[in-house]
């Protein structure tokens, strides 16, 4: 049987509910979104898995840079504890093999990235043009994604009839546990927390991945979602240090944009925008990331 965890990728408290299944599990699969990095990545889990020595050692929010030049900082937490949840288990682990390159993916997302900054120029039909260009490449990218994923588990659970695979996927990726059962395999799902809650932002890109028409409103609300959540993200990492703040506020940005993004009129977008032109330059990571493989700064974009 396959056995598929969703959860969010930047939230590390979310592997605890893994723990549950693991031990009726012989088989861990992960998910993991460009090809480079795939082989460094399954030695250190199966080294974990096996001897409890990692591969990859990390240290704070660092690693060695010629592994995380392929990786969205954010991550490094989640892996950290996949890293914990593994340790000493014995399980095997397998890894998904993506067809999509790590270059191909951050120039799909920069699009997203540009919109964005033409929408708070005020140039709506760039920010337009940017953003459905970037939706159609992302549903593609998802879906080819995914029809890998399905090929790939199926295949090992042929292989292994009698034992349980434990996958831990984003949970973007829901069309995979119908796809699976569509092919007749035993699958059961279940999600980190309850009720799911994603952003708007991805609640859009889920429309695209599912070919579904988004009006020029849900355009709008994207653009006033990532606006917001990279505004109060900036707010979150200035006052850190304060006890009352969670150490990882980014569900709860999340959550906040989403109920502030839903309901908000379209006139009160020009109201807010000279707020957020104070975030940062929403492209400069992500072009930072097309440029890592010739620097190999990976610490320093990272930072403590």
């Amino acid at each position: 049987m396959v056995i598929i965890l969703y959860m969010h990728h930047h939230l590390p408290d979310e592997i605890e509910g893994a723990r549950e299944f693991l031990p009726s599990s012989e088989i861990v699969f992960l998910e993991f979104g460009v090809r480079e990095g795939v082989e460094e990545f399954l030695e250190h889990f199966r080294n974990l898995s096996t001897s409890g020595e990692p591969k990859i050692k990390f240290s704070k929010n660092e690693a060695t840079p010629e592994v995380l030049k392929y990786l969205h900082p954010y991550s490094i937490n989640y892996l950290k504890s996949i890293g914990e949840l593994l340790k000493n288990s014995g399980k095997r682990i397998e890894i998904e093999e993506s067809p999509i390159s790590a270059d191909f993916f951050c120039s799909s997302e920069l699009l997203a990235i540009k919109g964005c900054e033409a929408f708070l120029d005020g140039d709506f039909i760039g920010a337009k043009d940017y953003l459905e260009e970037y939706l159609l490449t992302s549903a593609e990218i998802q879906k080819t994604r995914e029809e890998k994923l399905v090929e790939k588990l199926s295949e090992l659970q042929e292989e292994n009839e009698n034992n349980n695979i434990l996958a831990l996927l984003g949970a973007f990726h829901t069309p995979i546990f119908w796809d699976l059962r569509k092919k007749g395999l035993e699958v059961k799902r279940h999600f980190s927390r309850r009720p799911y809650v994603f952003s708007y932002s991805d609640e859009i890109s889920r429309r695209a991945r599912f070919g579904k028409k988004i009006e020029e409103e849900g355009l709008l609300r994207y653009f006033f979602d990532v606006g917001l959540r990279n505004y109060l993200g900036l707010l979150s990492k200035r006052f850190s240090g304060l006890d009352t703040l969670p150490q990882d506020a980014r569900e709860t940005i999340s959550i906040f944009s989403r109920k502030v993004t839903e309901g908000m009129l379209e006139g009160l977008i020009e109201n807010i925008l000279p707020e957020l032109r104070k975030a940062e330059n929403l492209s400069d990571d992500v072009e930072k990331s097309l440029r890592i493989k010739e620097r190999g700064d990976m610490g320093k974009w990272l930072g403590d």
